[in-house]
């Protein structure tokens, strides 16, 4: 019986492979190569033309070169030119082409065809048949033999791994090539998916679809995971270091040395610029100085300036009574009552009573009584009365009364009495009375008073009103959060995300006949807004809102837990009951699921009622029929008693 079983097999996988060649096979194709290899072939072909190959690497010469230039021709000519002079053969198997050595080679060894794959299409059995066909048509070949064979390769094809193959992505310091790698990963993990489903549905076990969606799952967390963590390396190595009084790429250079002093040796950024320095100098006014005229080719070691001063640098300590002017750098301390203006960078400590004002970057601190403004990126603490703006990214502290604005990340605390916004990415703390902007991914605390914008959230996003982001991997807490996609949890009055919870519910329970509810947010955690009615004889009714929150735990494919605590507003016989009239009630259910996108439900709840209503029953007495306890506290009735619930989930 066994026999007759393999024999029938085989015939009917011989006649769907003639069936099913003459249509791929004829497909037309256009291709031009030049010096391919035969794998970079086959991948382009299956973009191209959506055909599928499945081979085995050892089996066939992958790394083979071609050239073809071939215009409307069948996909079988353009096969047939590949493995010219090869001993490879190939077939049309179900949904694709199956290449293969030929029978000869095969049988040289006696030994039994090889199922193995290392592509990303795996074996079917019917592939196992075709090749032990071929086999069979070459040799004579023992009738058990064949049997045994067959029966070897069905079992092993049947077994089809869930596992998903490593993903591979090279460390580099440019993000678009990490992008190109994660995109490209992406789809190959894909293509394993689609073909993994193509086996168990060609070997009947689409019971394992389970299995094969957890693996692709967790692999692509895993490589998101590892993306995101070269991402934030990247965002680091490209924070701009400024170039502190090097100025190398002016090309400036000194090639007489023989009237160097020690000053010109020790500082070699004096001679580059043509620039001299001053152990000390004072000033009253520009040019009233004891540099005169040279003011704006010197660099002062000490400068004391009665009104202002101006320089070419400060390379030590300067104070004015008003404003400081230097027209490049500042290495050192500077203060004045007024303002400090510098055309470059500056490393050191800038106090100004008012404002700082740099062109280039900054390191150290700067503060000022009412605005510091830094052309590039800032590696200090940064404070001030009103306003801090940064030209670039900053690194450290930045504090102010009013704003602080930075066209660049932020990689540290920030806090400002009203907004923050950066146009890049924020690692750290960041704290505003209002509200935080950001044009980038914030991993950290992103806190307000108001509102939060982010692209993408790795960390907490509080507010106390509205939160907005892209991914968030982490939390929102606020009373409006809306996110695209979350992993974690959206705590507030309103919860949306894009591709998140989304059920509606239509349901019953003891205590009010016809009940509809909303749920949003994530699975983990989500709003649930709700409405209830009860008719009664004699044209007495009630009906009642509620809100809450739940969760969801999935237990099976088709098997959903449900935990909701909902609290409702009790109207009776009148259209509003203004006063206390509520009802607290818990629910554990199970719910089926029963088509793609439908489940059933159904559960115990618990129900507590409070009310200080005095002058009739609260509740009918259909509802009082199940009270297991009732007590006045303080004039107010509480009453308990067990219920269910019973619906349809959408």
């Amino acid at each position: 019986m066994r026999s007759i079983y393999i024999l029938i097999m085989l015939l009917l996988c011989l006649n769907f492979s003639v069936f099913s060649q003459s249509g791929v096979l004829d497909k037309k194709v256009t291709v031009s190569y030049k010096e391919a290899t035969v794998k970079e072939i086959l991948n382009d072909i299956n973009k191209k033309y959506a055909v599928n190959f499945s081979y085995a690497d050892n089996k066939i010469p992958v790394n083979k070169k071609v050239s073809l230039e071939l215009q409307d021709v069948s996909l079988n000519e353009v096969l047939s030119k590949i493995f010219a002079g090869t001993d490879i053969t190939y077939k049309v198997v179900g949904k694709q082409i199956v290449l293969t050595q030929s029978a000869s080679k095969k049988s040289t060894g006696k030994s039994k065809p090889d199922t193995s794959t290392n592509s990303s299409t795996s074996l079917n059995k019917e592939q196992v048949i075709e090749d032990t066909v071929a086999v069979n048509q070459t040799e004579e070949v023992n009738n058990e033999e064949l049997k045994e064979e067959v029966y070897v390769s069905l079992d092993t094809t049947l077994k089809v791994n869930p596992k998903f193959q490593e993903y591979t992505i090279v460390k580099t310091e440019d993000p678009a090539e990490l992008r190109k790698q994660y995109l490209s990963e992406k789809r190959k993990l894909r293509e394993q998916y689609l073909d993994k489903l193509d086996s168990l549905n060609d070997a009947n076990q689409m019971g394992k679809e389970d299995d094969i969606n957890k693996n692709l799952k967790k692999i692509l967390r895993e490589l998101r995971d590892e993306v995101n963590a070269l991402g934030d390396s990247i965002s680091n190595l490209n924070i701009k270091k400024p170039n502190f009084l090097s100025r190398k790429s002016d090309n400036i250079s000194v090639n007489d040395t023989t009237n160097q002093t020690q000053e010109d040796v020790e500082n070699p950024e004096l001679n580059e610029k043509d620039y001299t320095y001053v152990p000390m100098q004072v000033s009253i006014f520009p040019p009233l100085s004891s540099n005169g005229p040279a003011n704006s080719k010197s660099v002062n070691g000490l400068s004391f300036n009665l009104f202002a001063g101006y320089a070419a640098g400060v390379q030590g300590a300067e104070f004015s009574s008003f404003l400081n002017v230097e027209k490049d750098f500042v290495k050192g301390a500077q203060f004045a009552a007024f303002g400090n203006i510098v055309g470059g960078d500056v490393r050191g400590v800038q106090g100004g009573g008012f404002m700082n004002i740099n062109g280039g970057a900054t390191q150290g601190a700067q503060m000022a009584g009412f605005m510091n403004i830094s052309g590039d990126s800032v590696y200090a603490f940064q404070g001030a009365g009103f306003m801090n703006v940064a030209g670039g990214n900053v690194v450290g502290l930045q504090l102010a009364g009013f704003m602080n604005v930075n066209d660049g990340g932020m990689y540290g605390p920030q806090g400002a009495g009203f907004m923050n916004v950066v146009d890049g990415d924020m690692i750290g703390f960041q704290g505003a009375g209002f509200a935080n902007i950001v044009n980038g991914r914030v991993s950290g605390f992103q806190g307000a008073g108001f509102m939060n914008v982010s692209e993408n959230v790795n960390g907490v996003q509080a507010s106390g009103f509205l939160n907005v982001a892209g991914k968030v991997k982490g939390s929102q807490l606020g009373i409006l959060n809306i996110a695209d996609t979350v992993t974690g949890i959206q705590l507030g009055f309103l919860s949306i995300s894009k591709k998140g919870y989304y059920r509606f519910e239509v349901y019953t329970n003891e205590t009010f006949v016809g009940n509809v509810a909303f749920k949003t947010g994530t699975k983990k955690l989500h709003n649930i807004f709700a409405a209830s009615i009860h008719p009664n004889k004699d044209d007495y009714f009630k009906w009642a809102v509620g809100y809450g929150f739940g969760s969801e735990i999935k237990a099976s494919n088709r098997l959903n837990v449900n935990i909701d605590v909902i609290g409702w507003h009790v109207n009776e016989g009148i259209v509003w009951k203004s006063k206390v009239n509520l009802l607290g009630q818990g629910r554990f259910l199970a719910s089926f699921l029963i088509g793609e996108k439908t489940s059933l439900f159904v559960g115990p709840t618990f129900n507590v009622k409070v009310t200080d209503i005095k002058d009739a029953e609260t509740f009918s007495p259909y509802i009082s029929a199940f009270k297991t306890h009732t007590e006045e506290y303080n004039k107010v009735n509480v009453a308990m008693w067990p219920g269910f619930s019973a619906g349809i989930r959408f």
